[in-house]
Protein backbone atom coordinates (compact mmCIF):
# COMPACT_ATOMS: atom_id res chain seq x y z
CA UNK A 1 0.00 0.00 0.00
CA UNK A 2 2.57 2.44 1.13
CA UNK A 3 4.39 1.51 -2.30
CA UNK A 4 1.29 2.69 -4.01
CA UNK A 5 0.85 5.96 -2.34
CA UNK A 6 4.15 6.92 -2.94
CA UNK A 7 4.16 6.48 -6.34
CA UNK A 8 0.36 7.85 -7.00
CA UNK A 9 1.91 11.44 -4.79
CA UNK A 10 4.91 11.08 -7.57
CA UNK A 11 2.52 11.21 -10.51
CA UNK A 12 0.31 13.98 -9.06
CA UNK A 13 3.08 16.27 -8.17
CA UNK A 14 5.38 15.93 -11.01
CA UNK A 15 4.38 16.41 -14.25
CA UNK A 16 6.65 13.93 -15.73
CA UNK A 17 6.41 10.56 -18.16
CA UNK A 18 5.16 8.11 -16.20
CA UNK A 19 6.21 4.37 -17.60
CA UNK A 20 5.08 1.36 -16.41
CA UNK A 21 7.51 -1.19 -16.13
CA UNK A 22 6.63 -4.92 -15.75
CA UNK A 23 8.91 -7.44 -14.60
CA UNK A 24 9.00 -11.02 -13.25
CA UNK A 25 12.09 -11.42 -10.85
CA UNK A 26 11.32 -12.08 -6.77
CA UNK A 27 12.98 -8.66 -5.99
CA UNK A 28 14.24 -5.48 -7.59
CA UNK A 29 17.57 -7.05 -9.07
CA UNK A 30 20.61 -5.22 -10.65
CA UNK A 31 18.97 -4.01 -14.26
CA UNK A 32 15.65 -3.23 -12.49
CA UNK A 33 17.50 -0.38 -10.14
CA UNK A 34 19.52 0.57 -12.90
CA UNK A 35 16.36 1.18 -14.98
CA UNK A 36 15.21 3.56 -11.78
CA UNK A 37 18.58 4.75 -11.60
CA UNK A 38 18.43 6.24 -15.42
CA UNK A 39 14.73 6.89 -15.35
CA UNK A 40 15.04 9.76 -12.44
CA UNK A 41 17.88 11.59 -14.52
CA UNK A 42 15.85 11.42 -17.43
CA UNK A 43 12.52 12.95 -15.89
CA UNK A 44 10.61 9.61 -16.04
CA UNK A 45 8.89 7.99 -13.64
CA UNK A 46 8.66 4.29 -13.14
CA UNK A 47 5.63 2.41 -11.80
CA UNK A 48 7.05 -0.84 -10.77
CA UNK A 49 4.59 -3.57 -12.06
CA UNK A 50 5.85 -7.14 -10.78
CA UNK A 51 4.08 -9.86 -11.94
CA UNK A 52 5.88 -12.34 -9.79
CA UNK A 53 3.55 -11.76 -6.87
CA UNK A 54 0.00 -12.69 -6.59
CA UNK A 55 -2.38 -10.94 -9.50
CA UNK A 56 -4.93 -8.95 -7.90
CA UNK A 57 -7.02 -7.56 -10.66
CA UNK A 58 -7.78 -3.94 -8.63
CA UNK A 59 -4.67 -2.82 -7.75
CA UNK A 60 -3.16 -4.19 -11.64
CA UNK A 61 -5.84 -1.33 -13.05
CA UNK A 62 -4.71 1.01 -10.63
CA UNK A 63 -1.22 0.82 -11.04
CA UNK A 64 -1.88 0.84 -15.10
CA UNK A 65 -3.83 4.09 -14.84
CA UNK A 66 -1.35 5.81 -13.58
CA UNK A 67 0.85 5.24 -16.60
CA UNK A 68 1.25 7.15 -19.63
CA UNK A 69 2.59 3.93 -21.22
CA UNK A 70 4.51 0.53 -20.51
CA UNK A 71 7.49 -1.02 -20.95
CA UNK A 72 7.29 -5.02 -20.59
CA UNK A 73 11.00 -6.24 -19.19
CA UNK A 74 10.10 -10.11 -19.58
CA UNK A 75 9.87 -12.71 -21.78
CA UNK A 76 8.22 -14.90 -19.36
CA UNK A 77 4.21 -16.55 -20.63
CA UNK A 78 2.84 -15.42 -17.63
CA UNK A 79 3.32 -11.88 -19.07
CA UNK A 80 1.36 -12.06 -22.34
CA UNK A 81 -2.94 -12.14 -20.93
CA UNK A 82 -1.76 -8.87 -18.21
CA UNK A 83 -0.53 -7.41 -21.58
CA UNK A 84 -4.12 -8.20 -23.67
CA UNK A 85 -5.54 -6.73 -20.56
CA UNK A 86 -3.42 -3.59 -20.48
CA UNK A 87 -3.84 -2.94 -24.04
CA UNK A 88 -7.69 -3.60 -23.39
CA UNK A 89 -7.88 -0.80 -20.68
CA UNK A 90 -6.65 1.58 -23.84
CA UNK A 91 -2.92 2.36 -22.87
CA UNK A 92 0.04 1.49 -25.21
CA UNK A 93 2.25 -1.24 -24.33
CA UNK A 94 5.97 -1.87 -25.72
CA UNK A 95 6.15 -4.34 -27.63
CA UNK A 96 2.14 -4.69 -27.95
CA UNK A 97 1.47 -8.38 -27.42
CA UNK A 98 0.34 -9.12 -31.03
CA UNK A 99 4.30 -9.15 -31.70
CA UNK A 100 4.99 -12.31 -29.33
CA UNK A 101 3.12 -14.37 -31.90
CA UNK A 102 5.63 -14.56 -34.51
CA UNK A 103 8.97 -14.02 -31.96
CA UNK A 104 7.86 -16.44 -28.67
CA UNK A 105 6.39 -19.41 -31.23
CA UNK A 106 9.10 -20.73 -32.48
CA UNK A 107 6.97 -22.37 -34.80
CA UNK A 108 5.28 -19.19 -36.17
CA UNK A 109 8.82 -17.73 -36.43
CA UNK A 110 10.35 -20.46 -39.12
CA UNK A 111 7.11 -20.03 -40.94
CA UNK A 112 7.60 -16.23 -41.14
CA UNK A 113 11.23 -16.62 -41.82
CA UNK A 114 9.75 -19.37 -44.87
CA UNK A 115 7.43 -16.57 -45.79
CA UNK A 116 9.76 -13.81 -46.08
CA UNK A 117 12.87 -15.82 -47.53
CA UNK A 118 15.49 -15.13 -44.48
CA UNK A 119 17.54 -17.90 -44.13
CA UNK A 120 16.62 -20.09 -40.77
CA UNK A 121 17.42 -24.19 -39.90
CA UNK A 122 15.20 -26.73 -41.16
CA UNK A 123 12.49 -27.31 -38.97
CA UNK A 124 9.32 -30.14 -38.74
CA UNK A 125 6.37 -29.57 -35.96
CA UNK A 126 6.49 -32.71 -34.61
CA UNK A 127 3.40 -35.18 -33.16
CA UNK A 128 2.15 -35.49 -29.80
CA UNK A 129 1.94 -39.13 -30.78
CA UNK A 130 5.31 -40.91 -30.42
CA UNK A 131 4.69 -43.12 -33.22
CA UNK A 132 3.98 -40.49 -35.60
CA UNK A 133 6.87 -38.36 -34.34
CA UNK A 134 9.16 -41.47 -34.83
CA UNK A 135 8.03 -41.48 -38.91
CA UNK A 136 8.18 -37.79 -39.14
CA UNK A 137 12.23 -37.66 -37.62
CA UNK A 138 12.73 -40.31 -39.86
CA UNK A 139 11.50 -38.55 -43.21
CA UNK A 140 13.50 -35.40 -41.91
CA UNK A 141 16.36 -37.33 -41.59
CA UNK A 142 18.64 -34.41 -40.54
CA UNK A 143 20.63 -35.80 -37.62
CA UNK A 144 21.98 -34.68 -34.73
CA UNK A 145 18.87 -32.88 -34.73
CA UNK A 146 17.50 -30.32 -31.55
CA UNK A 147 14.19 -30.88 -30.01
CA UNK A 148 12.50 -27.71 -28.76
CA UNK A 149 8.86 -26.38 -26.98
CA UNK A 150 7.53 -24.17 -29.27
CA UNK A 151 7.33 -22.05 -26.20
CA UNK A 152 10.67 -21.29 -23.91
CA UNK A 153 13.55 -19.42 -22.08
CA UNK A 154 16.26 -19.14 -20.63
CA UNK A 155 17.65 -22.10 -22.78
CA UNK A 156 14.97 -24.04 -20.96
CA UNK A 157 13.57 -27.08 -23.08
CA UNK A 158 15.68 -27.13 -25.77
CA UNK A 159 18.28 -30.44 -25.65
CA UNK A 160 20.01 -31.95 -28.75
CA UNK A 161 20.16 -35.35 -30.01
CA UNK A 162 21.83 -37.74 -31.53
CA UNK A 163 20.26 -40.90 -32.30
CA UNK A 164 16.31 -41.60 -32.86
CA UNK A 165 16.42 -43.34 -29.70
CA UNK A 166 17.71 -40.35 -28.00
CA UNK A 167 14.86 -37.85 -29.60
CA UNK A 168 12.11 -39.83 -28.47
CA UNK A 169 13.57 -39.79 -24.89
CA UNK A 170 13.73 -36.29 -24.88
CA UNK A 171 10.45 -35.86 -25.99
CA UNK A 172 9.20 -37.97 -23.35
CA UNK A 173 11.10 -36.33 -20.27
CA UNK A 174 9.36 -32.94 -22.22
CA UNK A 175 6.15 -33.91 -21.74
CA UNK A 176 6.47 -34.97 -18.20
CA UNK A 177 8.16 -31.70 -17.01
CA UNK A 178 5.47 -30.14 -19.15
CA UNK A 179 1.50 -31.21 -17.96
CA UNK A 180 0.13 -29.13 -20.71
CA UNK A 181 2.14 -30.93 -23.22
CA UNK A 182 2.52 -28.10 -25.66
CA UNK A 183 3.71 -28.78 -28.66
CA UNK A 184 7.78 -29.49 -29.99
CA UNK A 185 9.57 -28.75 -32.88
CA UNK A 186 12.64 -30.52 -34.58
CA UNK A 187 15.04 -28.28 -35.83
CA UNK A 188 18.46 -29.03 -37.83
CA UNK A 189 21.70 -28.67 -35.84
CA UNK A 190 24.40 -26.21 -37.22
CA UNK A 191 27.57 -26.57 -35.55
CA UNK A 192 28.50 -22.85 -34.67
CA UNK A 193 28.94 -20.27 -32.52
CA UNK A 194 26.08 -17.96 -31.26
CA UNK A 195 25.63 -14.17 -32.63
CA UNK A 196 23.87 -11.46 -31.12
CA UNK A 197 22.30 -8.49 -32.49
CA UNK A 198 20.85 -6.40 -30.07
CA UNK A 199 18.11 -3.81 -31.68
CA UNK A 200 16.82 -0.69 -30.45
CA UNK A 201 14.11 0.95 -32.39
CA UNK A 202 15.13 -1.09 -35.09
CA UNK A 203 18.43 -0.04 -35.19
CA UNK A 204 21.77 -2.07 -34.31
CA UNK A 205 22.75 -0.92 -31.19
CA UNK A 206 25.15 -4.04 -29.62
CA UNK A 207 27.05 -7.14 -31.25
CA UNK A 208 28.13 -10.15 -29.20
CA UNK A 209 29.42 -13.29 -30.29
CA UNK A 210 28.71 -16.45 -27.51
CA UNK A 211 31.62 -18.86 -27.16
CA UNK A 212 31.47 -21.95 -25.44
CA UNK A 213 32.76 -25.69 -24.79
CA UNK A 214 28.77 -26.44 -24.81
CA UNK A 215 26.80 -27.02 -28.12
CA UNK A 216 24.13 -24.66 -26.30
CA UNK A 217 25.01 -20.70 -26.35
CA UNK A 218 22.50 -19.00 -25.65
CA UNK A 219 22.92 -15.85 -22.56
CA UNK A 220 22.57 -18.69 -19.83
CA UNK A 221 25.28 -21.48 -21.05
CA UNK A 222 27.32 -18.80 -23.17
CA UNK A 223 30.83 -18.55 -21.53
CA UNK A 224 32.98 -15.86 -22.94
CA UNK A 225 31.56 -12.49 -25.11
CA UNK A 226 33.01 -10.88 -27.37
CA UNK A 227 31.86 -8.23 -30.08
CA UNK A 228 31.90 -8.66 -33.89
CA UNK A 229 31.68 -6.43 -36.60
CA UNK A 230 27.93 -6.12 -38.64
CA UNK A 231 28.94 -6.76 -42.19
CA UNK A 232 26.70 -5.64 -45.17
CA UNK A 233 25.14 -8.62 -45.64
CA UNK A 234 24.06 -9.31 -41.79
CA UNK A 235 22.82 -5.72 -41.99
CA UNK A 236 20.52 -6.25 -45.12
CA UNK A 237 19.39 -9.74 -43.04
CA UNK A 238 18.71 -7.89 -39.80
CA UNK A 239 16.56 -5.39 -41.61
CA UNK A 240 14.46 -8.29 -43.49
CA UNK A 241 13.94 -9.25 -39.98
CA UNK A 242 12.93 -5.96 -38.21
CA UNK A 243 10.56 -5.62 -41.21
CA UNK A 244 8.94 -9.14 -40.61
CA UNK A 245 8.65 -9.28 -36.84
CA UNK A 246 7.43 -5.69 -36.90
CA UNK A 247 9.36 -5.32 -33.08
CA UNK A 248 11.27 -2.20 -31.71
CA UNK A 249 13.32 -3.88 -28.96
CA UNK A 250 14.83 -7.56 -29.75
CA UNK A 251 17.66 -9.59 -29.76
CA UNK A 252 18.55 -11.30 -32.73
CA UNK A 253 20.09 -14.83 -32.41
CA UNK A 254 22.09 -15.96 -35.89
CA UNK A 255 24.24 -18.79 -36.85
CA UNK A 256 26.59 -19.53 -39.65
CA UNK A 257 27.07 -22.08 -41.72
CA UNK A 258 29.47 -22.30 -44.70
CA UNK A 259 30.03 -18.97 -43.83
CA UNK A 260 26.43 -18.26 -45.04
CA UNK A 261 24.36 -15.96 -42.12
CA UNK A 262 20.96 -18.36 -40.62
CA UNK A 263 18.77 -16.27 -38.13
CA UNK A 264 18.30 -19.00 -35.06
CA UNK A 265 15.36 -16.63 -33.29
CA UNK A 266 14.27 -13.35 -32.10
CA UNK A 267 14.23 -12.67 -28.74
CA UNK A 268 11.07 -10.06 -27.64
CA UNK A 269 13.00 -9.31 -23.99
CA UNK A 270 16.52 -9.15 -25.10
CA UNK A 271 19.56 -9.59 -22.20
CA UNK A 272 21.02 -5.72 -22.05
CA UNK A 273 24.04 -7.22 -19.85
CA UNK A 274 25.87 -9.00 -22.01
CA UNK A 275 28.78 -6.80 -21.88
CA UNK A 276 28.76 -4.89 -18.36
CA UNK A 277 30.56 -1.53 -19.99
CA UNK A 278 27.67 -1.40 -22.17
CA UNK A 279 24.63 -2.18 -20.08
CA UNK A 280 24.04 1.76 -18.67
CA UNK A 281 24.37 2.78 -22.41
CA UNK A 282 21.60 0.14 -23.76
CA UNK A 283 19.51 0.59 -21.00
CA UNK A 284 19.49 4.76 -21.41
CA UNK A 285 19.04 4.39 -24.90
CA UNK A 286 15.23 2.08 -24.22
CA UNK A 287 14.41 4.68 -21.49
CA UNK A 288 15.03 7.63 -24.75
CA UNK A 289 13.04 5.22 -27.17
CA UNK A 290 10.17 4.76 -24.50
CA UNK A 291 10.36 8.48 -24.31
CA UNK A 292 9.99 9.20 -28.17
CA UNK A 293 7.36 6.36 -28.66
CA UNK A 294 5.04 7.79 -25.83
CA UNK A 295 5.80 11.63 -27.54
CA UNK A 296 4.79 9.91 -31.21
CA UNK A 297 1.77 7.66 -29.70
CA UNK A 298 0.21 11.19 -27.56
CA UNK A 299 0.64 13.08 -30.99
CA UNK A 300 -1.62 10.51 -32.66
CA UNK A 301 -4.24 10.82 -30.02
CA UNK A 302 -4.13 14.87 -29.65
CA UNK A 303 -4.98 15.27 -33.49
CA UNK A 304 -6.99 18.76 -33.88
CA UNK A 305 -10.27 17.87 -34.70
CA UNK A 306 -11.94 19.83 -37.82
CA UNK A 307 -15.42 21.11 -38.11
CA UNK A 308 -18.71 19.28 -38.78
CA UNK A 309 -19.28 20.95 -42.33
CA UNK A 310 -15.08 20.60 -43.33
CA UNK A 311 -15.85 16.67 -42.60
CA UNK A 312 -19.12 17.06 -44.68
CA UNK A 313 -17.24 18.69 -47.39
CA UNK A 314 -15.01 16.47 -47.62
CA UNK A 315 -16.84 13.35 -47.52
CA UNK A 316 -18.87 14.94 -50.67
CA UNK A 317 -15.99 15.67 -52.42
CA UNK A 318 -15.04 12.46 -51.81
CA UNK A 319 -18.13 11.19 -53.18
CA UNK A 320 -17.71 13.78 -56.70
CA UNK A 321 -13.97 12.26 -57.03
CA UNK A 322 -15.91 9.07 -57.10
CA UNK A 323 -18.79 9.86 -58.98
CA UNK A 324 -16.31 11.46 -61.73
CA UNK A 325 -14.07 8.12 -61.50
CA UNK A 326 -16.75 5.84 -62.23
CA UNK A 327 -18.47 8.39 -64.92
CA UNK A 328 -14.60 8.15 -66.32
CA UNK A 329 -14.66 4.16 -66.25
CA UNK A 330 -17.95 4.31 -68.01
CA UNK A 331 -16.92 6.34 -71.03
CA UNK A 332 -14.16 4.44 -71.35
CA UNK A 333 -16.04 1.32 -71.11
CA UNK A 334 -18.34 2.51 -73.68
CA UNK A 335 -15.51 3.76 -76.56
CA UNK A 336 -14.25 0.18 -75.48
CA UNK A 337 -17.72 -1.39 -76.72
CA UNK A 338 -17.60 0.74 -80.10
CA UNK A 339 -14.05 -0.16 -80.77
CA UNK A 340 -15.06 -3.60 -80.16
CA UNK A 341 -18.11 -3.34 -82.53
CA UNK A 342 -16.08 -2.14 -85.34
CA UNK A 343 -13.85 -4.50 -85.17
CA UNK A 344 -16.45 -6.76 -84.88
CA UNK A 345 -18.24 -5.54 -88.35
CA UNK A 346 -15.38 -5.67 -90.04
CA UNK A 347 -14.69 -9.20 -89.37
CA UNK A 348 -18.02 -10.46 -90.14
CA UNK A 349 -17.56 -8.15 -93.92
CA UNK A 350 -13.80 -10.32 -93.93
CA UNK A 351 -16.05 -13.50 -93.40
CA UNK A 352 -18.40 -12.83 -95.92
CA UNK A 353 -15.52 -12.48 -98.83
CA UNK A 354 -13.61 -15.25 -97.34
CA UNK A 355 -17.32 -17.00 -97.57
CA UNK A 356 -17.63 -15.49 -101.24
CA UNK A 357 -13.70 -16.73 -102.33
CA UNK A 358 -14.41 -20.25 -100.89
CA UNK A 359 -17.41 -20.47 -102.85
CA UNK A 360 -16.12 -19.27 -106.07
CA UNK A 361 -13.20 -22.40 -105.28
CA UNK A 362 -15.75 -25.07 -104.77
CA UNK A 363 -17.26 -24.27 -108.58
CA UNK A 364 -14.05 -23.51 -110.27
CA UNK A 365 -12.76 -27.25 -108.21
CA UNK A 366 -16.42 -28.59 -109.64
CA UNK A 367 -15.60 -27.79 -113.04
CA UNK A 368 -12.12 -28.86 -112.82
CA UNK A 369 -13.36 -32.32 -111.30
CA UNK A 370 -15.39 -32.85 -114.09
CA UNK A 371 -13.17 -32.03 -117.10
CA UNK A 372 -10.89 -34.59 -115.06
CA UNK A 373 -13.53 -37.16 -115.46
CA UNK A 374 -14.11 -36.29 -119.05
CA UNK A 375 -10.45 -36.85 -119.61
CA UNK A 376 -10.28 -39.99 -117.86
CA UNK A 377 -13.64 -41.21 -120.15
CA UNK A 378 -11.91 -40.60 -122.97
CA UNK A 379 -8.45 -41.99 -121.66
CA UNK A 380 -9.85 -44.84 -120.73
CA UNK A 381 -11.68 -45.41 -124.39
CA UNK A 382 -8.35 -44.93 -125.98
CA UNK A 383 -7.10 -47.47 -124.06
CA UNK A 384 -9.48 -49.97 -124.54
CA UNK A 385 -9.32 -49.00 -128.44
CA UNK A 386 -5.19 -49.84 -128.15
CA UNK A 387 -5.62 -53.51 -126.43
CA UNK A 388 -8.21 -53.97 -129.50
CA UNK A 389 -5.63 -53.33 -132.05
CA UNK A 390 -2.90 -55.34 -130.18
CA UNK A 391 -5.13 -57.75 -130.21
CA UNK A 392 -5.56 -57.93 -133.86
CA UNK A 393 -1.62 -57.36 -134.50
CA UNK A 394 -0.35 -60.62 -132.34
CA UNK A 395 -3.68 -62.89 -134.49
CA UNK A 396 -2.18 -61.32 -138.10
CA UNK A 397 1.11 -62.48 -136.62
CA UNK A 398 0.45 -65.86 -136.16
CA UNK A 399 -1.43 -66.02 -139.65
CA UNK A 400 1.51 -65.18 -141.40
CA UNK A 401 4.05 -67.57 -138.66
CA UNK A 402 1.22 -70.49 -140.02
CA UNK A 403 1.93 -69.54 -143.78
Amino acid sequence: MNEMTTQKELCATKKNLVVGFIYTARKLGKEENLFLELAKKKGIDLVMINLYARFDVNAFESKIKQCDIIYNNSAEECVIEPLKTIEELGKKVIDSSKLYYYTEDKWMFYLKCKENKIPTPETILMSNNLTLARAELRKFGKWPVVIKRIYGTNGLFVEKANTMKEALAIMKKFWRQDYNRLPLIAQEYIKSYSYRVTLINQKIVQTAVKVSNSWKCTGVYGRKIEKFHVDKVLRKLVKRVSRATKINICGIDLLKRDGQWVVLEVNSDPGLDFIDEEHEKLVGLVLDFVKHYSKKSKRKKTKRKKPLNYELSKYFLHKKLLHDELSRKISSKRNLYRCLSRKLTHKKVLHKRLSKRISHKKIVHRRLSRKISSKRIVHKRLHSKITNKRKLYKKLNKKVKKK
